[in-house]
């Protein structure tokens, strides 16, 4: 399986947490494959580092592109469409970027690594919660 990280673990791993560092190797210990990030991390890490001054925005670009993005599909559009009809029949409200990210995930068979509890209420993904 391919690990994926939530916006979330970006921000530790750039930051240097030691809690999350540690969980991130015991994982990759586990599933060694190159670890992409999806379109919703991507832009939000992005968009967070936009106030920094820019010696600070150089160094976390950097750090972001040493990951491969893996963009939104048709089949995206598809997953995600059917999550929200189920969560919403459900009357479970999730915000529309995490039923992206789990439409992304379902659709490429990836293993989320995340601090939101949001997502420990999509049965369809494979996650790691902390």
């Amino acid at each position: 399986m391919i690990l994926t990280f939530d916006s979330s673990v970006l921000i530790d791993l750039e930051n240097g947490r030691r809690e999350t560092l540690e969980r991130v190797k015991d994982l990759i210990k586990m599933h060694p494959d190159p670890s992409p990030i999806l379109f919703i991390p991507y832009f939000e890490f992005y968009f967070g580092i936009q106030d920094r001054s820019p010696k600070n925005i150089e160094k976390a670009y950097s750090f972001l592109q040493k990951f491969r993005i893996v963009q939104p599909t048709k089949r995206t559009a598809e997953l995600l469409s059917a999550l929200r009809r189920k969560y919403d029949a459900k009357g479970v409200a999730l915000p529309l970027a995490d039923l992206l990210i789990a439409s992304q995930v379902q659709e490429h068979n990836l293993l989320l690594v995340t601090r939101d509890k949001d997502f420990s209420k999509i049965e369809e993904i494979k996650k790691v919660i902390y």
